[in-house]
């Protein structure tokens, strides 16, 4: 009998979702892999057909991170363990500031929610049979994040005014 992280990383492979998720990891790690100075002038948006796009701040930001794109490439593939990346685009934007990230930052105190021990040990006890450790922790962070906001929303609704 196989045990709930096997099933779990069959399945996912049978259905290819083990790339979206290394895609999805490649969107969170940006800002980690192409360090602080870059990542305040850029924001990734999406990935289709191998393909990033990367919003970025002003022109001379894009010419500067297309003599840098082949390395970036590299880094984040490396970084998520797998060929996610073939190309980056960049195209000019505007990068939410430091005002817009505390707005958004309000918005978001889920994420600072504590989750109980137990519960935490029983998401590990069920992951920890999933062999590849890329596919194993944006599982067990989409768990937890899961788990955070619904605790976040079923507080809000206990608190809302317009509770009946």
């Amino acid at each position: 009998m196989k045990n709930i992280g096997s099933v779990l990383e069959d399945a996912l492979r049978e259905l290819k979702y083990n790339t979206k998720l290394k895609e999805h990891l490649v969107l969170e790690v940006w800002d980690e892999v192409v360090g602080e100075y870059i990542a305040k002038q850029t924001q990734p948006e999406s990935i289709r057909d191998n393909k990033l796009f990367v919003r970025v701040s002003t022109l001379p930001w894009i010419r500067q991170l297309e003599s840098l794109k082949q390395m970036i490439i590299e880094r984040l593939n490396r970084r998520v363990g797998k060929r996610v990346l073939k190309e980056v685009q960049f195209s000019l934007g505007e990068i939410p500031g430091p005002k817009c990230i505390k707005v958004m930052v309000s918005h978001r105190k889920w994420l600072d929610i504590e989750l109980d021990k137990s519960y935490l040990e029983s998401i590990n006890k069920d992951l920890i049979h999933i062999r590849d450790p890329g596919t194993r922790d944006i599982l067990l962070r989409t768990i937890i994040k899961d788990a955070k906001l619904r605790s976040f929303r079923e507080d809000q609704e206990l608190e809302s005014p317009f509770r009946s």
